[in-house]
């Protein structure tokens, strides 16, 4: 399966810092965005997610194919720590 991972954070942010080394040390390519960089991105994300909190994940299985799904994992919700979203993101893609 493909995706695509796009993680949304802060600079100012040592939880975003550590989750980024958590997902590189897993061999996990993501995507990095910084909330104020993408700005508008980030609002759409907190549109549909209802939080504001980073580090926030938005996966996309099979991007470009016509089975393409957008999966939204926000701390809080879907993951209460950096680890269990590191592994909840395992689970998804490898």
């Amino acid at each position: 399966m493909k995706y695509e991972l796009v993680v949304y954070t802060m600079d100012s942010c040592g939880y975003c810092t550590d989750f980024k080394k958590l997902l590189e040390e897993a061999n996990i390519p993501f995507h990095d965005r910084d909330i104020y960089e993408f700005e508008k991105e980030f609002d759409m994300y907190t549109k549909i997610t209802k939080t504001e909190f980073v580090p926030s994940v938005m996966l996309i299985k099979n991007p470009g194919d016509k089975n393409e799904e957008t999966l939204f994992l926000s701390p809080t919700k879907e993951y209460n720590t950096i680890e269990e979203a590191c592994e909840l993101i395992k689970g998804i893609v490898l």
